[in-house]
This record gives structure tokens, sequence and C-alpha cells, in this order.
């Protein structure tokens, strides 16, 4: 059959009619009320030397997928079937598309002469999740059956009378993998033979996109038998497509880690990477503050948010605070919610992802509980970190910093000089307020692993009925079992105990706005909690003092009270409507040890 090649006709007039959170689609972002360009990615791949083949990592959410589907629509011509002539044309699907986006308006040559003109292999292993080996095949068999089916038109021209004959070893694979006969060591040659395939079809050699690389592995980690077993099989993978692969034009994988087991990308030509810690491609995953700023400008985004964000200021305090090569890098998952909901300061890109592996890596580290509490505490610790993640053999400590870093939870407070050893030390700290909240519930968790869960709930209903003795037989409970004060002097112990308590508050924030540090009558108390008028009738004034030795608890614990009473503290809460009664909670630390005592206050 003659192949022919010819334009579709032009897209114009592009829908505007929502903000299409969470989309990992290119065309439809595109069609949305707010589009965030960011195609100049195209051309730094396109351009970056002799590359062979694109590592680069990212947090979840991040915008890995939808630049992968951006340079998928940049790149692919696309085979149908001409209604009159019945013959197979390729064409450009998207004609016109990026000619008014920023790489069709700065780079029109390089536009016209790669955009709708490429084979293109796109894979995403995302949906790759199984408890065992036959779950996970499963899997596999499933991705790869629909990425062939996509290319039906091959079977057809592997079929046709000038073919047939010629390529029958082919054709019988072909056929195994689109009907998901294939096991996991045949489709370990599957992106190769595919792109064989199209080379010969088309040509011209072919751009492989493989979004979420390390899914399969990262959703086996706690299971190493299984993952051993998946490790072989991407190993072999990406082998095959990605070494001396002749049919290759440029390899572009995403995902959230760099493997570092067993020679996973060793031997790969021109292979480069680049991480949270390399300033290459930066700007092309995440908002950068002139992107935010240009959101907030824009009279729709104006609109949403504000009747809960009129300063977007606040929003940026919540959501911005990566350090990327020097550039400030906000989260766009957040920034797009939070722009979504109207200007609702909330935990939007936390709550998208299971913190279960680092619950188990903190489980059984009291060194590692300490350095959370730290960090909660100052400004930036000094951690050792690795790009090059290795479940299997890797220092309990490096392996949880380095899965924090490149997983989006802390974020480089200095730059790092480059060094030849893959294992660094450097200081880190917590990007912003949403990502503070997630480094409290990480404690609470800790917390109710070692003393458990019922105790905390008891703690709690002491505290709303003003139960001194109950609250501070638990609190000290939870100071023995669950904190490590080797590093907390007198200096910092005001800040560190402010933040271990604020810790144990964090599961109650649907209910109860929990505020630290907050003015109220003639001075600062240290934490207000007042409930939802449907959830309780009681609110919480805490002051607490740090006294220098344990004889000195007792006197200190009066001195917050009396500082409650002096300084005038119900002030801001008296006048709640819903507010019947006051506790007020004085609580005194010393070390590991704590004693409170409390007042009572009837409003009504």
């Amino acid at each position: 059959m003659k192949k022919v090649t010819k334009n579709q006709p032009r897209i114009s007039n592009l829908s505007k009619s929502s903000l299409h959170i969470g989309t990992g689609d290119f065309m439809d972002l595109v069609s949305g009320d707010v589009f965030v360009d960011k195609t100049l990615l195209i051309k730094d791949i396109l351009t970056d030397g002799d590359l062979k083949a694109l590592l680069i990592t990212r947090p979840r959410r991040w915008g890995k997928t939808l630049n992968m589907s951006m340079l998928y629509n940049f790149l692919r011509c696309e085979v149908t079937q001409n209604e009159t002539t019945r013959e197979l044309e390729t064409v450009n699907p998207h004609p016109g598309l990026f000619d008014n986006l920023n790489i069709g308006k700065e780079y029109p040559e390089l536009t016209a002469s790669h955009q709708g003109r490429w084979p293109v292999i796109s894979l995403n292993l995302k949906g790759v999740v199984g408890g065992d080996i036959q779950t996970v095949e499963q899997k596999f068999r499933d991705i790869f059956a629909e990425l062939y089916k996509k290319h039906m038109y091959l079977m057809d021209w592997l079929s046709s009378p000038e073919k047939k004959g010629n390529f029958i070893a082919e054709a019988e694979y072909f056929s195994d993998v689109r009907r998901g006969k294939a096991n996991l060591a045949m489709l370990q040659k599957s992106l190769y033979s595919l792109s064989e395939l199209l080379r010969e079809y088309h040509g011209q050699r072919v751009f492989v996109l493989l979004d979420e690389y390390d899914a399969p592995l990262n959703n086996t980690f706690l299971k190493p038998a299984l993952y051993e077993q998946v490790l072989i099989f991407m190993r072999g993978l990406l082998g095959d497509c990605f070494k001396d692969n002749l049919y290759l034009e440029k390899g572009i994988m995403t995902g959230i880690l760099r493997i570092a087991k067993a020679d996973l990308f060793s031997g790969i030509n021109n292979f480069k990477e680049y991480s949270l810690l390399d300033k290459r491609y930066a700007e092309y995953f995440g908002f950068t503050s002139a992107e935010v700023n240009n959101l907030f400008e824009q009279p729709y985004v104006k609109e949403l948010i504000e009747a809960h964000a009129p300063d977007p200021e606040d929003i940026k305090v919540w959501y911005n605070g990566y350090t990327i090569g020097g550039v400030t890098i906000y989260n766009p998952w957040s920034i797009m919610s939070c722009i979504s909901e109207g200007g609702t300061l909330a935990p939007y890109w936390v709550t998208t992802g299971s913190d279960t592996l680092l619950r188990n890596l903190l489980k059984d580290s009291g060194d590692l509980v300490q350095q959370v509490e730290q960090l909660l505490t100052e400004d930036a610790i000094e951690v050792k970190i690795s790009p090059y993640i290795n479940m299997l053999d890797m220092d309990h400590n490096l392996k949880f910093w380095s899965l924090m870093l490149a997983a989006g939870y802390v974020t480089l407070a200095e730059e790092i000089p480059k060094q030849s050893s893959i294992k660094r030390f450097c200081k880190v700290r917590i990007p912003n307020m949403e990502i503070r909240a997630t480094y409290e519930d990480l404690i609470m968790g800790w917390f109710e692993d070692q003393v458990g869960p019922s105790y905390y709930i008891d703690m709690m209903k002491s505290l709303f009925r003003g139960e001194s003795e109950l609250f501070s037989q638990i609190l000290n409970r939870y100071l023995t079992e669950a904190t490590s004060l080797r590093n907390v002097g007198l200096s910092g112990a005001e800040k560190f105990y402010s933040g271990f308590m604020g810790g144990l508050f964090i599961s109650m924030q649907k209910d109860f706005a929990i505020n630290s540090e907050v003015e109220s009558g003639q001075g600062y108390t240290d934490m207000l909690v007042i409930p939802r008028a449907e959830r309780s009738r009681t609110a919480v004034i805490f002051e607490y003092k740090i006294a220098k030795n344990q004889g000195a608890l007792a006197g200190k614990v009066q001195e917050a009270l009396d500082q409650i009473d002096d300084k005038k503290y119900i002030t801001r809460v008296q006048f709640y409507p819903h507010i019947e009664k006051i506790v007020k909670v004085g609580v005194a630390f010393c070390g590991k040890e704590a004693i409170v005592e409390t007042r009572n206050i009837e409003l009504r």
C-alpha cells in the first residue's frame, strides 16, 4: 500500500471552559481557561546535543505526565486510512496547534520541521500495581497490548503482499503482544521490536516516551522478593530499548526516583539524568515565580480567589519554597487546586499519595524521628542524601532522606557543590506550610505506633473535660516513648515543645481551628484550639513554660496559668457565640517530663 503524507485542517477556536485540574492530557489542558505554557521544554530536548536517552525525576503531580503528553502531541505523526482510496496515509494530527504557543512563536523553523513528523512510542507504567508477580505480569500484558493496538496499521502492513513472508516472526510476536499472550520474558523486547517496525514503516527513527518508568518498582518497595523480580524485567525492557538501539531517535523517561540497582541504566549511549539537584529543565516542572505572578494577574483567576484569598501572597506562602538549581519552584498541583477552590488554603498535594513507605522507615528509627522533630523546629538540618535510590541495600537513614528529597517532602536549603561521590551531605528544609503539616502528621503516626491510638483519644477527651491529671499522664507517656531530646538545648526548647504540641493536634484540624502564637488580649498565647460550631462548645488556651530542672516545674506551670489571666488571653475566644466553656491549660516542660494544670471558665 502506498503511503501518502498530508496535513489535516488546522485546529482553531479552542474552547475555554474550565481549569482541567489534574489532567495529564495536553490536549485537554490547552483548551482550558488557565494554561501555563511549558512548550519550550520541547526545544530544549530536541536541541540537547547528541542525547539518546534522558531521565527526568520529579515528585508526583509535578507535571511529568502532562509534559510527556505535550511531547507526544507535538512530535507524533498519525497513520489513518483514506476513506476514498482505502490507502494508509501518514498525517500531522494537529497542524498549527503549536504555532501560537511559545515554541511556535520563538522557534517557528524548528516547529515546522519537527511538529507532527515523527513515529512515537508513548507508554505510562503508573498502573502496574500488584501484590504478586502474577498480578504484575498481567498488568504489563494489558499495558503493552494497548500500546500495540495503537499501532494496528503495522499488522495490516506486515500482512500486505509486498511484506508477507519477510516478517513472519515479527508478525507473530506483534499478534501475541496485542492479544495479551506474551509473558514477561517475551515482553522485555516489546519496545525494541515496536521501534524496529516503526522505523521500517516510516523510514525514520523513533521517539520513545516512557512515563512513570519507576512506578512498578515503587509499588513493590515493601516486598523485596517481588521488587527483585520486577527489577529483572525492567532491566531487560530498558536495556533492549535504550542500549544500542539503531531504531531509536531519542528516549525520554520520567519518574520519581532514579533507581540505582544492578545496571538498570549502564551502557545506554549518551544517557543523561536530571533530578531535583540539577538546574537543567528546572523551570519546566512546577511553576516559576513569574508564572505564578502571571496566573494571579489573570482576571479569571482573580475572580475565583477573591472570596478566600484576596491577597495572592498568602497562597504563595503556602505552596512555594522549592529550590531547584537556584530556581524557586511552586507546587503546580496545589496552586491550581487552590485556585479551583476559590483560594481556600488546604493541603491539596499531600493528600494525593500515600506516605506508608516513609512511616515504615520511621517506625524503627528513633534517630530519624529526632531528625524530623529537629526539622520542625529549625530552619534547616544537615542530612546525607543520594540521587540514586537502592531500596534493597541502602543505608536506612540515607534511604529515608533521599526519598524525602526525591518525593518533594524536603528541598535544598543551599546548593550542593558537584562531587564525585554519589552520597552527599547537604542542608534541607521544609518547603512550605502545606508540607509542614505532613511532618507533624508523620510524628503523630509515630506516636500512635509507639503508644497506641486509644491513648490519644483518651488524652483529647480529658483535655476538653479539663481533667489535667489524665491529660498530664498521657502527655508524659508520649514524651517518654516518642521523643528524643539530645540536640534540644534551652535556647531551642520552646520552639521544640511548641512543634511537639502542634504535632499532637494535627489530626484535629478538620474539626478545630488550631492556632499557634496567635495574638489575643495583651499578648500572644502559645496555642488556641477553637472548635467548629457543630463539633464542640469548648475552647482551649495553652501556655507553655520551660523549667531548668524538675524542681522548678510546679512554679513554671503556675506562671503559665497566671500569664493566661494577666494577658487576658480569653479575650479572643469568649466572644465566639458558640463557645460555652474555656479550658485554660498551663504546661511546664523539663526534658522528657511535663506537668499540666487547668482552670475552667463557664461562659454561658
